[in-house]
């Protein structure tokens, strides 16, 4: 598998990012459709090269934050409106990833996510789709499927070298951008799948060890564990 220099000439107006294992990513999901508004990066951490094409492809272990703050030390991300870090088996095909950031942009939002369809696995009822909503206004994100402006990610990217196991970053994130209000949002109009299965994180980090790491990322940053609460929305 050729290992290409973690650099990228953006083309489009948004970025996905992810570290990928292809023996059980949903990458297939993200390329169903020629037609999509975004560039695709990918940090590949176990199994052969993609034969889809990414606009970059790099080998490489370990987990997609780590992995995501290395490829922003090269990369010109003030060009993006919009990036979405993603976990590698997140389902989501290309129009609905299109659809999910023009919404996040006429939103003028700073984080968010796509709603759970009723099959996925996630910890917070909250997250699943309501589709009374176009947009529910939240001061939570789940780690798996964060959506980060540039203002956002300005504030996020320095932490992200520090997060391993990503346990307790979806608190830290927010807490990070100070709860702005009506900027953090679940978007109910596109859905995505968390299928069940086991997190590829426990292959790199023993999921014991996933509790530590979270304690030990929030007191560095000094947030404290908070209530994910839905605060209105926009009704459809």
């Amino acid at each position: 598998m050729p290992i290409h220099h973690a650099s990228l000439e953006p083309q489009r107006r948004y970025l996905l990012f992810s570290s990928i294992d292809t023996n059980r990513s949903a990458h297939d999901y993200w390329l169903a459709e020629p037609d999509r508004n975004f560039d695709i990066v990918v940090y590949v951490y176990n199994g052969d090269t993609p034969k889809q094409q990414f606009d970059l492809c790099v080998e490489k272990k370990g987990l997609k934050f780590p992995n995501f703050f290395e490829f922003s030390k090269t990369a010109d991300l003030s060009r993006y409106d919009a990036i979405w870090i993603v976990d590698d088996d997140i389902q989501m095909h290309t129009r609905d990833i299109n659809r999910m950031f023009e919404l996040f942009h006429e939103y003028d939002l700073w984080l968010a996510q796509p709603a759970y369809d009723s099959s996925s696995v996630t910890s917070w009822e909250m997250l699943f789709v309501d589709n009374r909503y176009r947009i529910r206004f939240t001061n939570y994100v789940e780690v798996g499927v964060v959506l980060f402006s540039r203002e956002a990610l300005n504030l996020c990217l320095p932490a992200m070298r520090d997060i391993q196991s990503g346990f307790g970053a979806d608190f830290l994130f927010t807490a990070l951008t100070g709860f702005p209000p009506k900027k953090i949002a679940i978007i109910d109009a596109v859905q995505c799948c968390h299928p069940e299965g086991q997190s590829s994180v426990d292959s790199m980090v023993p999921r014991p060890l996933h509790y530590r790491d979270g304690e030990e990322l929030m007191a560095a940053y000094h947030v404290t564990y908070f209530t994910p609460r839905v605060s209105g929305g926009v009704r459809r």
